[in-house]
């Protein structure tokens, strides 16, 4: 019997072939190159800071109604954590964090303990600048070893020299001497454009060792106002 066909094809010549499958080849691999760096830059990129915080909409408006440089107390539970807040927020960091602390050198010091008030950043700057008006969630947290039972330490927010507020004073017990103590702020501050934020650390006669990676002083944006 006669069959005759009707499909027709094109015959591509192999030359032609392994160029076409070469163009393919490096195609996917620019693909796979350009997938991998962008990978790595983002694995390579420090989490967003950010405060996890249980303060709602309604606080920072009563803030927002307060004098410039006020705290608004009862709002403390907070934590810095690489995340998004529960309203949704996020928390842009306005400056860098200062720290850890150390023994100012006009200030006594001996085996790595600073006597007296003596405490200034690791860092050329001692202050944190607010970069724009609004409200702001001040974390700071010094961290020291008791080694005198009879005496305390004040851990004070200053804002533009003046001081705001003043961490609850720690008084050492004979039974815990030698072990880390934390005195942390956690609060909100409504701040113009320009304010400084620093803090003083002062002890009555007490030598402190500072724990330093555990002592740090952050600034963070919670919402922009005119």
């Amino acid at each position: 019997s006669n069959c005759s066909s009707n499909s027709s094809y094109i015959a591509v010549p192999r030359p032609l072939r392994f160029v076409v499958l070469l163009v393919l080849l490096i195609s996917a691999l620019a693909s796979a190159a350009i997938v991998l760096c962008f990978v790595s830059h983002h694995r390579s990129q420090p989490p967003t800071p950010c405060v996890s915080l249980s303060i709602n909409r309604s606080a920072i408006q009563h803030c927002l109604g307060e004098s410039a440089g006020g705290i608004s107390a009862g709002h403390q539970n907070l934590l810095t954590t690489p995340c998004l807040t529960e309203e949704g927020l996020m928390l842009t960091d306005s400056e860098r964090s200062l720290g850890p602390l150390v023994c100012d050198a006009s200030s006594h010091s001996a085996a790595g303990d600073c006597k007296h008030s003596g405490f200034l950043l690791n860092d050329k700057r001692d202050v944190l600048v607010a970069l724009s008006n609004g409200i702001y969630v001040i974390h700071s947290t010094v961290t020291f070893i008791d080694n005198n039972s009879k005496n305390h330490v004040t851990f004070s927010v200053m804002v533009n020299g003046k001081i705001r507020f003043d961490c609850a004073s720690h008084s050492a017990h004979i039974e815990s001497r030698n072990r880390f103590t934390a005195c942390t702020v956690n609060g909100l501050l409504k701040l113009r454009r320009g304010d400084s934020v620093s803090f003083r650390v002062r002890s009555s006669y007490r030598s402190i060792n500072l724990h330093k990676p555990a002592t740090h002083f952050a600034l963070y944006l919670v919402s922009r106002s005119g």
